[in-house]
C-alpha cells in the first residue's frame, strides 16, 4: 500500500485539477480520499504543507540537464520540461510561480548553482513571463 502521504498528496493533485486550484481544500481532499480531515492533518500539518508537498511531487517530473552542457542548453532544457509540466497540470502549475512565504524560498524550479546568469530571481521572473497563466 502507497504512504498515505503520498496517497494524500495525489488526491490534492486531482482535486486541484478537477475544480481548480482554489477549490483544493483539506476539506475538499478529504471528502476525495473518503476520509475526515482531522484524519488529513496526522499526515499532513497545514494546508501549506499540502501544497509544499504538491509542489515537489510536480518539480519530481522534471528531467535535469546534463552538468556537462553550456548553461544556455540546459535552460533551453528545464524551460521544455517545465512547459510540458504546464500542459499536463495547467491548474496546478501556478504554484511553481508564486512567491514563498517570508523567510522561505518561493516554490520555483531551482536552476543549477553555476552558470546561471541573474541569480535565482531572474530566473523566478522568467519563468513567471513564460508561464501559460501570464497570458500573452
Amino acid at each position: 500500500m502507497p504512504d498515505r502521504r503520498a496517497q494524500i498528496v495525489d488526491a490534492a493533485l486531482a482535486v486541484a485539477q478537477e475544480r481548480g486550484l482554489a477549490a483544493m481544500t483539506m476539506r475538499s481532499v478529504a471528502e476525495h480520499l473518503g476520509s475526515s480531515v482531522m484524519g488529513l492533518y496526522r499526515h499532513v500539518a497545514t494546508k501549506e504543507e499540502l501544497l509544499d508537498e504538491l509542489v515537489g511531487r510536480l518539480l519530481a517530473e522534471v528531467d535535469r540537464a546534463e552538468p556537462s552542457q553550456p548553461w544556455p542548453q540546459r535552460l533551453h532544457h528545464l524551460a521544455q520540461q517545465v512547459f510540458a509540466l504546464a500542459a499536463r497540470y495547467p491548474s496546478v502549475v501556478p504554484l511553481l510561480m508564486t512567491q514563498g512565504r517570508p523567510g522561505r524560498p518561493p516554490h520555483s524550479v531551482a536552476l543549477p548553482p553555476h552558470g546561471r546568469p541573474g541569480g535565482p530571481r531572474a530566473a523566478h521572473r522568467a519563468l513567471r513571463a513564460a508561464s501559460p497563466a501570464a497570458g500573452p
